[in-house]
C-alpha cells in the first residue's frame, strides 16, 4: 500500500535522515478505511468507536466527501500537502 519516498524526516528538534515514509492516494486511503471497517464488524462499529458519524464514514467510503482531522487521526494518517517544480 502507496509508496516510499526517501527523504528527512523531522522528529521534534531532530532530524532523522532518509528515513522512509509511506503515502497514499485517495483510493489506497478509502481501501485502508474499508479494511479497518470490516475489522470492527461494520462502518457503523468503526464509526462510533472513533467518535465519527457512520454516514460520515459512508460518503468518505463512497467517494463523496474528503477525509477529515477525525477520520485520518482515527486511522493515525496526516494529510501532507508537496509541491514540485515544473519540468
Amino acid at each position: 500500500m502507496g509508496s516510499f519516498e526517501r527523504r528527512p524526516i523531522r522528529d521534534g528538534l531532530h532530524q532523522k535522515p532518509y528515513a522512509y515514509m509511506a503515502s497514499m492516494n485517495l483510493d489506497e486511503l478509502r481501501a485502508l478505511l474499508r479494511q479497518r471497517c470490516d475489522e470492527a464488524g461494520s462502518v457503523r462499529a468503526w464509526a462510533l468507536k472513533h467518535g465519527v458519524s457512520p454516514v460520515y464514514v459512508g460518503h468518505v467510503l463512497a467517494g463523496k466527501r474528503g477525509a477529515g482531522k477525525a477520520l485520518l487521526d482515527a486511522l493515525g494518517l496526516v494529510r501532507v500537502i508537496r509541491y514540485t517544480e515544473k519540468k
